[in-house]
């Protein structure tokens, strides 16, 4: 599918020779078709999109290396909501003469 049918050159995702499927791809390959057509037109393509990789890496921040995973941050939020509802609830069970504890219980009358 990569090779040219009379003046017709292909190139997109599924035509590239690395990272098929994908945005890299889908540059690399147009990158492919480009120098194909100006080979066939008679002007030099040397140096032209080298094989140098397309995607820069990533350094990753020293911020992400303090970030907890998605689990133990699923577990904070439930500890932290657990947390919270115990002090919001906790005058109506165990304040002072709490109210829940004075009404169904008859204790402090």
């Amino acid at each position: 599918m990569r090779e040219p049918h009379g003046r017709v050159h292909f190139a997109g995702t599924e035509t590239a020779t690395r990272w098929s499927g994908y945005m890299d791809g889908a540059i690399q390959a147009a990158e492919r078709a480009v120098k194909e057509i100006l080979e066939k037109l008679g002007y030099p393509t040397d140096g032209l999109y080298g094989d140098a990789d397309i995607s820069p890496t990533f350094a990753p921040l020293g911020v992400t290396y303090f970030l907890p995973s998605v689990s133990s941050f699923l577990r904070i939020c439930g500890a932290v909501v657990c947390y919270g509802v115990l002090l919001y609830t906790r005058p109506y069970f165990a304040g002072w003469r709490g109210v829940l504890t004075k009404k169904y219980l008859d204790v402090y009358m």
